[in-house]
C-alpha cells in the first residue's frame, strides 16, 4: 500500500472513531450496528434495575394488589412471594401468607393454591409438621381431584418418613395421621402405623380399633391379627357363659349398663369397631375422664375426630355381671345418639364368643 493510501485509510479510521466517541449518528434503520445493540442492552438493564427497586419496596409499601388483588393469578402470587422473600426472607413470607389466608377480605383466603404455597414455604423453612397440615388443608379445599390426590400423596410420604426415622412425637404423628385419614379413611397402612403407635403407648383400645381397620387389607391382615391376639382382654364375666337380657327398639337391641356408678342404656352395635359414649353423658358424668387423645370415627354421616374418655369401671348386664376396667371409649358427636347413652362395639364383644338370640331377646357371651 502506498504512503498516500495508508494516510487516507488512517484518516478515515480516526474520523469514524471520533464520530462514535463524540456522538456521530449511525443510521437508525440498521438494528445490527454495535451502537444499536448497546442501546438495547442499556434498556434491558434499566428495566432490571426498575424491577429490583420495585421488589425491594418495604412491605408496608407493598402495592395493594398483593394483599387485595381482584384476581389472584399464579403470576401475581409468585410475584408477591418473590417480593416478600427478597424484602424479609422466608419468615416474612410465611407470616404474611398466614395473615392473608386468615383474612376473609383477601383473595388469598379463597384460593386453595395459596395454602399449597404456604405449605411449600413452611417445608423449605424446615417445619414439616405445619407444612403437612397446610397441605392437608389445601387437599380438602382443592376441587380438582388429581391435585388433591397429589397433595395427599405428599403427606403420606411425609408420614412414612416420620415413621421410618421416628423423628416426631407420638402426639404429632397421630395428629397429622388422623387428619390425613379424614381424607383417606381406607388407607390401611396409616391405620397400621397408628395401631402400632397406640400399642406402644399402651392405649390398647385405640390400638385394637386401628388394627381392625388395618386388617381389612390383605397386606396387613396377618400382622393385625397377631397384634390383636397379643393384647390380653380385660373383660371378665362371673361365669363361663353369660346371658344378658335385651330390650328391642324397632330394629335395635338395647341393654342396661353402668359406668362409674351411673346407670345407662347401651345400644348393641356389632358393626362398631370401638365402643362409644354419648356426648351428653360424657359431658355430664365423665368430664374428668377426657384423655386429650382423639381417634378418627368413620360413620354413615361422615368422618370426624372423636374425643376419648377412659373409665375406671364399666359393667353390663341385669346384675352387672360383665365388668371392664380402665376402658377407653370414644365420644359420639353431639346429637348422634337417640334413645341410648352408649354403644357396645366389637372391642368388647369380640373378646367372647357371642350371639344375639332373637327368640328370647338375649345376648349370649361365652369365654373363648
Amino acid at each position: 500500500m502506498t504512503t498516500k493510501a495508508l494516510n487516507y485509510a488512517l484518516t478515515f479510521f480516526i474520523g469514524a472513531l471520533g464520530g462514535y466517541l463524540f456522538g456521530a449518528k449511525v443510521p437508525a434503520d440498521n438494528p445490527n450496528t454495535p451502537l444499536q445493540a448497546a442501546k438495547q442492552s442499556n434498556q434491558v438493564s434499566r428495566q432490571v434495575d426498575q424491577t429490583v427497586v420495585y421488589n425491594t419496596t418495604a412491605i408496608s409499601q407493598t402495592p395493594i394488589e398483593c394483599q387485595y388483588p381482584a384476581e389472584l393469578s399464579p403470576a401475581i402470587m409468585q410475584s408477591c412471594i418473590q417480593r416478600w422473600n427478597y424484602q424479609g426472607g422466608r419468615d416474612l413470607t410465611v407470616g404474611t401468607l398466614l395473615e392473608l389466608i386468615a383474612d376473609e377480605g383477601s383473595a388469598w383466603a379463597h384460593v386453595p393454591e395459596a395454602k399449597a404455597e404456604l405449605a411449600r414455604q413452611l417445608r423449605d423453612a424446615g417445619d414439616s409438621v405445619q407444612a403437612a397440615l397446610w397441605l392437608l388443608a389445601y387437599a380438602m379445599d382443592e376441587s380438582r381431584l388429581e391435585r388433591s390426590d397429589r397433595a395427599l400423596t405428599s403427606v403420606k410420604q411425609t408420614l412414612k418418613k416420620w415413621w421410618q426415622q421416628r423423628d416426631q412425637s407420638a402426639a404429632t404423628f397421630t395428629k397429622v395421621a388422623l387428619q390425613y385419614l379424614q381424607q383417606k379413611p381406607d388407607d390401611s397402612q396409616a391405620h397400621w402405623w397408628l395401631a402400632q403407635l397406640a400399642h406402644s403407648e399402651e392405649q390398647f383400645d385405640i390400638a385394637r380399633y386401628h388394627a381392625l381397620l388395618a386388617g381389612t387389607a390383605p397386606d396387613f391382615f396377618d400382622a393385625a391379627e397377631q397384634l390383636l391376639a397379643s393384647m390380653e382382654p380385660n373383660a371378665q364375666i362371673s361365669s363361663g357363659t353369660l346371658v344378658v337380657p335385651l330390650n328391642r327398639s324397632t330394629n335395635q337391641y338395647l341393654l342396661t349398663g353402668m359406668i362409674e356408678g351411673e346407670q345407662l342404656t347401651f345400644l348393641v352395635d356389632t358393626g362398631a369397631s370401638i365402643s362409644a359414649i354419648s356426648y351428653a353423658f360424657a359431658q355430664q358424668n365423665l368430664v374428668h375422664a377426657f384423655t386429650g387423645q382423639r381417634v378418627l370415627l368413620q360413620t354413615a354421616g361422615g368422618n370426624y375426630q372423636a374425643d376419648i374418655v377412659k373409665t375406671d369401671t364399666l359393667a353390663l348386664g341385669e346384675n352387672f355381671e360383665l365388668s371392664v376396667n380402665n376402658k377407653e371409649l370414644v365420644v359420639l358427636s353431639e346429637g348422634a345418639s337417640h334413645g341410648f347413652d352408649a354403644l357396645l362395639g366389637l372391642d368388647i364383644l369380640a373378646r367372647f364368643h357371642f350371639a344375639i338370640n332373637a327368640d328370647d331377646r338375649s345376648l349370649v357371651l361365652q369365654l373363648p
